[in-house]
């Protein structure tokens, strides 16, 4: 029965037959970095058996060898397995946002092309790149890191939820120090607002800090040091009560991503706030 059971549920129960040939300190730091609802998900169908140990005792030498060959062929993907829509997307993404970034800098006085090119060149360019780079280096994939079509539904709400909060921080944030200025409100400030800049904090803050940077520490520590870095990046310097606000956002979108594991949440929480305070101030 467990044969069968292993052939037919290939990614849960590969996933649980690797973990249980773990030493316990290894395995531990593994499940350390899951989502919430990865670790319950693995959690129930250990526990409708005998634990992990059951599954390291059925794990005779046919699955063993199946399971090594399956991590062996992982290991060994070729750049060419990469999605090729991603790469293209990715492209699309870096196209859109020089060109945009064209025109907010040749649309602007001197003084303001310089603020400009410092706020949202960065978003623009950078974001989209280091977006591709990610890519091409197989550290991040839409279907496995951003969202999921069995919970897409779920992250929707999720990201409406975060919003809100993070609306009511940042009408104070915005009240205090005129984040968005009117007169500098256009169009082509929507796309960097809405899009670019949510997309890039979140690849940059979010996954990469988290997700890679920090992925040896605990769980606490990645969520606090990312939070602590967002609001230093955010703060003008002139009020620790902005500090505070902005270290409360960032929280609030870690702790969202911990939970989840994906991206397309806080993306979206990220992108709904900010359009919602530029369309106070349009």
């Amino acid at each position: 029965m467990i044969d069968n059971f292993f052939m037919k549920r290939t990614g849960l129960l590969k996933s649980i037959f690797l973990l249980s040939i773990l030493p316990s300190k290894y395995r531990k730091n593994v499940i350390s970095h899951l989502s919430i609802f990865e670790k319950k998900l693995i959690f129930d169908t250990i526990k409708n058996y005998d634990g992990f140990f059951y599954f390291n005792n059925k794990l005779n030498s046919k699955n063993a060898l199946y399971l090594l060959k399956t991590i062996r062929k992982m290991q060994l993907k070729k750049i060419s397995d990469i999605p090729k829509i991603d790469i293209a997307f990715s492209f699309l993404i870096i196209l859109f946002g020089i060109v945009t970034l064209i025109f907010l800098l040749f649309s602007s006085i001197l003084e303001d092309f310089i603020n400009n090119f410092i706020l949202y060149g960065y978003a623009g360019i950078f974001g989209p790149v280091l977006l591709l780079y990610l890519i091409n280096s197989r550290k991040f994939n839409f279907k496995l890191n951003f969202t999921n079509k069995r919970v897409f539904i779920r992250h929707i709400i999720e990201a409406i939820f975060t919003s809100i909060l993070l609306i009511i921080l940042l009408f104070q944030i915005n009240a205090f120090s005129q984040s968005i200025s009117v007169n500098n409100i256009n169009i082509i400030n929507l796309f960097f607002i809405v899009f670019f800049i949510p997309l890039s904090e979140e690849l940059i803050y979010r996954y990469i800090l988290i997700s890679i940077v920090l992925k040896k520490f605990n769980i606490f520590l990645r969520i606090i040091f990312s939070g602590i870095l967002f609001s230093v990046m955010h703060f003008p310097f002139f009020s620790i009560y902005i500090l505070i606000l902005y270290l409360i956002c960032a929280l609030i979108l870690s702790i969202l991503y911990s939970i989840e594991n994906y991206l397309f949440p806080c993306f979206l929480a990220h992108s709904i706030s900010n359009l919602v305070i530029f369309l106070i101030n349009f």
